[in-house]
Order: C-alpha cells, then sequence, then structure tokens
C-alpha cells in the first residue's frame, strides 16, 4: 500500500472515530479546529491523489448515523452543513467565488455562529408536531418525546401571524452558559464530574430518553435560522429572520445584510471582541447570500450550501502555571502526560488540566513543573499548551524526568515509532484493564447503560471484573455490594448486559480495545469473518490479505485471539451460551 493510501485510511478512521464520539455519546475527543484540519487534509489528499471524492468518504457525508435509541425519520429536504473559513484570505476566496456566478453586486445576510446542534422543527396548523435531529443530512432521530427539554424558545404553538399548514423551522439547540454553570455546581456537590462544554450538555441532555431519574425540563434552548413552508415565498435571509420574531421566537442577537467585503471584516471583528459577553457560546460568523433566488442558483455540493460559509475564530489563550504532570494509561496502554494547571478561566469554562498528547511533546516544549505556559482552548472545547514563557521561569522549577516504566503496573515501556509509548502489560495493568472495561461499556461499545467510570472501578476494586468479558458474569449479588446502587439500577444494568449480546459482530470486536483496532478496521474484519468461530481458525496472514488492515492491526488481532485468558474466557462465554459461537450479524 503506497503511503498516501495509509494516511488516507488513517485520517478517515480518525474522522469516523471523533464523529461517532461525538454524535452519538456526546463527547468531544479533539477540538473543533483540529478536527476541521484533519478533514482539510483528507480532502486535499482525495482530490490530489484519487482525483475524486467517494461517496463512503466522511468529506462527504453530513453529520453521523442515527441513534438507536429513538425512531428514525426521512426529512423533507436534506439537511446541509456548512464549509469552514478561517481567516480573510478564505473570506476573499468566497465572495469572489460567489461574484464569478453573478455578474450583478450581492448583499450578504451575516450572522452569529450558535454552538448548538441543528434540529429541524415541524408545525403544523401553528402547532409544533416534530422534531429531528440533523443526522446524516438524509435523516434523523425524532427526539418530539423529548421536546419538553427545551424550554418556551421554541414555542408549542406558533402566534397567529404564522400562516397554517405545514411549516418547517431550522435551527440551534444550545444550553446557555448560566445553565451550564448551574448544572457543574450541582454535579460538585453530588461529586460527579463535570460537563465538559455546553454544546456537549445540550446534545447528551436532548438525546437521553427520559425517565424518572432524567426529567429535568426547560434547560436547553433554541434558535432559529432558516425556514421551509409549502410555497417558500420569501424573498431574502434578512426577511426570515424578521419573520421569526414576528412568529414569537427569540433570537440573542439579529445579523445584518451587508454588502462589502470591509464591511464584512469589520462584522467579524466587532463580535470576535464581545463574544465571551453573549449568554450562550459561539464560535463563528455565518456568511449568507441574502437573496433566496440566488441561493436556488447557486445550489448545493453533496454536503454544503454553496451561498454560504463559517468564519470560525481563533481559539482563545491565557496564561497559566503548570502545577505537576500525570501520565495517564489508556485501554491500549499507550501513554499520554497530562498537564495539572493551576486553575484558570477561558471561553466561559475553568481549565484545569491540558493533554500533552505524548512525552516528546513535553520535550519539544521544553517544559518544567512550576513553568508558567500559555494555554488555548482550541475550537473552545480542548486546552492545549501552546508555550512555555522561558522569560519567566525561575529557579524553583523542576524538570521532568523521562518515564520508563507504568506508572499503574510498573511494566517497562516500549517505543512504537518516534513518539509513542506504551505498556505492553495488557492483562494486568489495572489502568488499562479499567479503561478497556470502561470503553466496553460505553455507546461507542456495547452500550451498557449504567455502567460509568466510578461502578466499574468500584467492581474493578472488589474484584468482580478483571476485563470486559467479565462483565458477562456479573450477577445480582456483585451489585449489591456496590454502594449508591438501588435494586431498579441492578436490574437495568443486568437488563442492558444481556441485551448488549445483541449488538452486531463489528460492534463487538472494536468494543474489545484491541491495538490498532478501531471501529472502521472492525466492521471491515466483520465483513470477512462473519462470527467469532471463524475469526479465531483464521491466521495474522490471512488478517492482512482484509483491504487496509496491516501487518501491524494484523499482529495485535491475532494476538489478542489467542491471548490465553481470552480464549478460556470466551471458551466459557460460549459454553453456558452467553455469546453465540457461530451468530452471523
Amino acid at each position: 500500500m503506497k503511503k498516501f493510501q495509509v494516511r488516507v485510511q488513517l485520517l478517515r478512521e480518525k474522522i469516523e472515530k471523533y464523529n461517532h464520539a461525538f454524535f452519538t455519546e456526546g463527547k468531544s475527543l479533539i477540538s473543533d479546529t483540529a478536527f476541521d484540519e484533519l478533514v482539510e487534509e483528507l480532502r486535499d489528499l482525495e482530490k490530489e491523489e484519487f482525483q475524486q471524492y467517494f461517496s463512503s468518504s466522511p468529506t462527504q457525508r453530513i453529520g453521523e448515523s442515527c441513534i438507536k435509541n429513538f425512531p428514525i425519520v426521512p426529512h423533507s429536504q436534506r439537511m446541509y452543513t456548512l464549509d469552514n473559513i478561517y481567516n480573510f484570505d478564505g473570506l476573499q476566496t468566497f465572495l469572489q467565488r460567489i461574484k464569478k456566478k453573478k455578474k450583478e453586486q450581492v448583499a450578504f445576510y451575516c450572522e452569529l455562529k450558535w454552538d448548538g446542534f441543528a434540529i429541524s422543527a415541524i408545525y403544523e396548523n401553528r402547532i409544533l408536531q416534530q422534531i429531528i435531529t440533523r443526522g446524516n443530512g438524509e435523516e434523523g432521530n425524532d427526539l418530539t418525546a423529548n421536546r419538553k427539554k427545551i424550554d418556551t424558545t421554541l414555542p408549542a404553538k406558533l402566534s397567529t401571524v404564522a400562516p397554517t399548514g405545514k411549516i418547517e423551522i431550522r435551527g440551534e439547540v444550545y444550553m446557555s452558559n448560566k445553565v451550564f454553570k448551574k448544572l457543574n455546581i450541582e454535579r460538585q456537590k453530588a461529586k460527579k464530574p463535570f460537563l465538559a462544554n455546553p454544546r456537549n450538555a445540550a446534545v447528551g441532555n436532548l438525546r437521553q430518553l427520559s425517565n424518572g431519574q432524567n426529567n429535568q425540563k426547560g434547560l436547553l434552548s433554541f434558535i432559529p435560522y432558516t425556514l421551509l413552508t409549502d410555497n417558500n415565498s420569501f424573498k431574502n435571509q434578512s426577511e426570515i429572520m424578521d419573520i421569526f420574531l414576528d412568529w414569537g421566537f427569540s433570537i440573542p442577537v439579529i445579523g445584518k445584510k451587508l454588502k462589502t467585503k470591509e464591511q464584512i471584516e469589520s462584522f467579524i471583528n466587532y463580535w470576535q471582541k464581545r463574544r465571551t459577553k453573549l449568554p450562550l457560546g459561539t464560535d463563528g460568523i455565518v456568511i449568507k447570500v441574502d437573496n433566496c433566488k440566488h441561493q436556488n442558483e447557486l445550489g448545493f455540493t453533496t454536503k454544503s450550501p454553496r451561498w454560504a460559509v463559517a468564519y470560525k475564530y481563533k481559539a482563545e489563550e491565557t496564561t497559566t502555571i503548570v502545577e505537576k504532570i500525570i501520565f495517564y494509561i489508556g485501554r491500549t496502554g499507550v501513554v499520554t502526560p497530562v498537564a495539572c494547571l493551576q486553575p484558570v478561566a477561558i471561553a466561559g469554562t475553568i481549565v484545569k488540566r491540558a493533554s500533552l498528547y505524548n512525552i516528546s511533546e513535553i520535550k519539544r516544549l521544553q517544559l518544567h513543573i512550576g513553568d508558567y505556559v500559555v494555554i488555548q482552548k482550541r475550537g473552545d472545547i480542548i486546552p492545549k499548551i501552546i508555550t512555555v514563557l522561558l522569560e519567566k521561569r525561575d529557579k524553583t522549577v523542576i524538570k521532568i524526568n523521562d518515564i520508563s516504566h507504568c506508572p499503574s503496573c510498573s511494566s517497562l515501556l516500549e517505543q512504537e515509532g518516534d513518539k509513542l509509548f506504551f505498556c505492553p502489560n495488557t492483562d494486568t495493568c489495572p489502568s488499562q484493564q479499567k479503561a478497556a472495561i470502561v470503553h466496553f461499556a460505553s455507546r461507542s461499545g456495547m452500550n451498557i447503560q449504567g455502567l460509568g467510570e466510578k461502578k466499574v472501578e468500584k467492581l474493578f476494586n472488589k474484584g468482580f471484573i478483571k476485563k470486559p468479558l467479565d462483565l458477562y458474569f456479573l450477577k445480582k449479588e456483585h451489585l449489591i455490594e456496590i454502594e449508591g446502587l438501588k435494586r431498579k439500577s441492578i436490574e437495568n444494568i443486568l437488563h442492558s448486559i444481556s441485551k448488549s449480546k445483541e449488538r452486531p459482530f463489528a460492534d463487538f470486536i472494536a468494543a474489545l480495545s484491541i491495538r490498532h483496532i478501531g471501529r472502521s478496521a472492525a466492521k471491515k474484519i466483520s465483513k470477512h469473518y462473519e462470527n467469532w468461530k471463524k475469526l479465531r481458525e483464521a491466521s495474522d496472514h490471512d488478517f492482512e490479505k482484509i483491504p487496509n488492515i496491516g501487518k501491524k492491526s494484523a499482529k495485535e488481532l491475532y494476538k489478542y485471539l489467542h491471548t490465553k485468558d481470552i480464549k478460556h474466557s470466551m471458551d466459557l462465554l460460549f459454553k453456558i451460551n452467553i455469546i453465540d459461537y457461530e451468530k452471523k450479524d
């Protein structure tokens, strides 16, 4: 396989992983900016090396596949996403492209890009009937059952000036900074982990099944941005926004109709200085051709409108002090250094930690404990140390020594490539074991609900589970011993464990935390080996024949399947009919 093909495959797998984490679990594993950079690199490689794009590529898809907890319904018209630009050169390119297509002067409607997630609200005879997520653009999840989680900014009934008939209003659901702060104060008192950011909190809240434990209403709000009706007789975008106000919708900041590049740049700069004072998050400005007729003439790509872009603001920066360095061992043994920081406010949240990604990053930054550092919240989500302020360093700083042994199990670390260090002790390293169990139970794994990190930790410490497959041997008497677990919660966990056996074989493979085997690789493997029996009979050379499965992945898969402990556990699961040895997807 050629070098660029390997890079394309790696980029696709990474993007799929980050998309799945955000759209399915409400987690941001990477900043918006860093994610966009990966997508742009993949798009450039596909164009340069293949001279075409592929419909299966994440560069050509919108959002993510729908979750299974809610009905999946088609959209009346495709829901698109916006292309991003990051500087005024990108703005100039966009404006020139529009000018080339439209010879007359074109006006643009500029509005703030709210940090939420897109839904479509459908009204019939002015009454709210349905709420659908964007999903993959063609179809989304019907979340109408959770409509009361959105406050009155999404009216249950439109004002009488709105027409009767069917009306579709698309917009952003968000969580205000005030609500987000209040929830985190409550979580702190309850000794629960903080919510990462308002956008993730909004996604998670609206997509949760309503039940007795999750009945908080009105934590979310809604801002409309476009309108579809039976006749669509609107002349321009600015007219549509005025209509929303007449119909009873609330828009925190009204956009502006502008004509020149200089006016647009001025609007961008104005809100960049003031956005932190707004009651909700915003990460940029949306620039749209104002005239609806021109929009229709310019049309769409497979993913985005040609008549609109999102100008993304640069990440915020601030200064703080590194208090200590801890080394985190992940589920596949990879060592990730994390800087513990003197708490500092940035982009509306308190930052206490920053990932250093790998050990070589410490050397590149010449980082010491006690250093003053500049941190940046890229994409307003993940903090990163940008630079060390060497001029502020004094004699009290402490050099960070090289790490040679796993801080969890004391095994000698191994190196892979120039930057990656990992613990090879997959059998008995406590950090790897616990992280692998948490991943196995997560939504992106086997979706065992009610088994979060803290419960896994307690079960692990009591010796009831030591590896992911042990979850299938859990009994009621084990869970009773876990403090805080009530009878109903125990029944729900055991039911969810049983239900997880219905998950596709590809999900099972991906959930096992095998090194170099992510979700994309697991899908390819499951297509060639439709059940566990056939998979275990294959050799590492057989695995190498699977398209885009390299020698490393093949070796690690074979090694995992023939580990004595894993073979024993799987044989026992088959013997007592917990998992079907020859079941097909």
